[in-house]
């Protein structure tokens, strides 16, 4: 029996499963210059233009961020944060503030290929009972590596709360279709090695 144009095909979709993950402030020390922040099997590195951030208590002095906030000085030529993640996301969601009554923020994602995912905007207000302006920027789309958020304001210091993100994880029947279709390949050369 002769088969021409038989071919096999194993459809490995681009189906995920979404793990969320919580990077909490709280599991680092307090007062000491750290910028890693991990939950799990993910990483997140937490940079900026001078390099200095400090895990400090809320005090409740921002009303809607968590008991332990990452403290980032910025200035008028240093106004950006970078986060970059050690795993793909395809969804961030970070609460903010600045001690000023006003700030808009913009996030641009990336791909690993750093070209751009996506970008979303938020703007900060004085919540009833704070001082300062907060909010939440938050971000989903296709999976992404890296985040930017540039901040307009005239304060002198952003600060960010426990932030949470989707991790893209390859979902288990994945790797079953995987090895029954490399299993199949194996069978159709052993069985039709004679054509």
């Amino acid at each position: 029996m002769k088969v021409s144009g038989a071919a096999l095909v194993v459809a490995l979709g681009a189906t995920a499963v979404h793990a969320t993950t919580v990077f909490d402030f709280s599991t680092l020390p307090q007062g000491v210059e750290e910028n890693v922040v991990t939950s799990g099997g993910s990483k997140a590195t937490i940079s900026g233009g001078n390099g200095t951030y400090f895990v400090e208590p809320n005090g409740g002095v921002f009303v809607t961020l968590s008991p332990d906030v990452m403290e980032h000085p910025i200035t008028p030529t240093d106004f950006y944060i970078a986060i970059v993640f050690n795993n793909d996301f395809t969804m961030v969601s970070i609460p903010f503030a600045v001690n000023s009554t006003a700030v808009s923020l913009s996030l641009t994602a990336f791909f690993d290929s750093g070209q751009t995912a996506g970008t979303a905007s938020a703007d900060g207000v004085v919540p009833g009972g704070g001082t300062f302006a907060e909010g939440v920027i938050t971000f989903s789309g296709s999976p992404f590596k890296d985040v930017f958020l540039g901040f307009s304001t005239g304060g002198t210091e952003a600060v960010l709360g426990n932030f949470t993100g989707d991790a893209a994880a390859p979902e288990p029947g994945t790797f079953l279709m995987l090895g029954v279709g490399l299993a199949a390949l194996r069978v159709a050369k052993w069985r039709f090695s004679w054509l």
